[in-house]
């Protein structure tokens, strides 16, 4: 996941001209210590691996250490490697985007870092590597996402950056604008919906369909996951326990957590993946999941309802989730203090963001900063259903500013 590191940061231009062995469109820069050693053997093993993943998404690999053009020679016949290695020999380029580190008597080596660029060489998305076995394939899905954000702006779609032309944030995508990713015997297809790169520093969206049968194990790594059935029925597995799942229904898993995902069928059964990074303590005593159905309905300003789904009522010190109801009309402009993503689950309306009005329908996924003025307006005839994640957790009726407010 991607994580702040020291030097280069997401939105930076990444020194293109410096590497040796040219970038035409998006690519995966990766740093690392050094050929021959196990880690580095396993990183480089992944990514080639997924090479061709990577190329169907127009993205290259390039692999950057300080080692010798000659030892990097060695290193990719001995591996079979299908992409290029760079030789930073001297440590010139590394040490520029301070990424260099003193291994003590290994001398001066590049860090274990990967930069995601965009086609015009900016840095979207970092990562400071904790684990090299599933790193490739997080990678990938970060790579697959800007991929089909590319392709959409090429061909003049609605999927937008919301106003970041005009220095505004905030970001709007169809799950359907989204590449899947579907890892070998696994049941899920995965798709990126929002992170680091569309302005999202704190949380990550994922819309995960998982065909029937049991999902291979997963697990949210350091992060919290919060977990909501949007369609389909069947258990979820944490540690050797059974939670059923139905529509509406909530789940949260701390960091380091293994767990399956098993489909009963006949249909998909759909989840919405939200993760955050931990910074309060967990509740020990707690419960998996949450039904919607078991929580009370509370007013979020004239006309508009939710539940609550997880919350620190579920043990969960820094995430809320919960479901609103929206019925047709549009609600005044207002902001909040949190950094939250959304999901329609049910109905069509207009996204009123950033000066920007976008149409969103069932699968419209939206990343809503703190202290930006929006409005979801409902223009269908009956009610539209949203999933809603925000941190640091809270109430989905405060308000820091609503239009017509006196003094706003």
């Amino acid at each position: 996941m991607p994580t702040e590191v020291e030097g280069i940061q997401a939105g930076d231009p990444f020194p293109v001209e410096a590497l040796p062995h040219a970038l035409e469109g998006p690519a995966v820069v990766y740093f690392y210590p050094a050929d021959f050693t196990p880690g580095c053997e396993a990183e480089a093993r992944g990514f080639n691996a997924l090479r061709d993943s990577f190329s169907e998404a127009g993205v290259q690999v390039v692999g950057v250490s300080v080692d010798s053009a000659e030892r990097h020679e060695e290193f990719t016949q001995s591996c079979e490697l299908a992409f290029p290695l760079v030789s930073d020999e001297g440590g010139s380029l590394t040490e520029r985007l301070g990424l260099i580190k003193d291994y003590g008597e290994y001398g001066r080596l590049a860090r274990r870092v990967t930069l995601l660029l965009d086609r015009e060489g900016t840095v979207r998305q970092v990562w400071r590597v904790q684990d090299v076995a599933t790193h490739p394939a997080e990678v990938l899905e970060a790579a697959l996402a800007l991929s089909a954000i590319d392709t959409r702006a090429a061909r003049g779609g609605q999927s937008r950056p919301v106003g970041r032309e005009d220095d505004m944030p905030g970001y709007v995508i169809a799950e359907s604008d989204v590449r899947a990713r579907t890892d070998e015997g696994d049941t899920a297809a995965t798709r990126v919906a929002i992170d680091a790169s569309r302005g999202c520093e704190h949380l990550e969206q994922r819309v995960i369909r998982f065909a029937p049968g049991r999902s291979s194990e997963r697990s949210p790594g350091d992060r919290q996951e919060v977990l909501y059935v949007a369609a389909g029925a069947g258990s979820l597995h944490v540690e050797g326990d059974r939670h059923p799942l139905e529509p509406d229904t909530g789940a949260y898993l701390v960091p380091g957590s293994r767990y399956a995902i098993e489909n009963e069928g006949p249909g998909e059964l759909v989840v919405i993946s939200v993760t955050a990074p931990l910074e309060g303590t967990p509740a020990r005593a707690r419960d998996v999941t949450v039904r919607a159905a078991d929580r009370p309905v509370l007013a979020a300003g004239k006309d508009r309802e939710f539940r609550y789904l997880v919350n620190q009522d579920l043990g969960c010190p820094d995430v809320t989730q919960f479901v609103g109801v929206i019925p047709p009309g549009r609600a005044p402009q207002h902001s909040h203090t949190y950094d939250e993503v959304v999901y329609v689950v049910e109905g069509e309306g207009v996204l009123h963001l950033g000066g920007a009005e976008t149409p969103i329908a069932a699968g419209s996924c939206m990343h809503l900063p703190p202290l930006e003025e929006h409005c979801l307006e409902n223009t269908g005839s009956g009610p539209m259903r949203v999933l809603g994640v925000f941190h640091p957790s809270g109430d989905p009726a405060s308000r820091a500013y609503e239009e017509g407010e006196q003094g706003a």
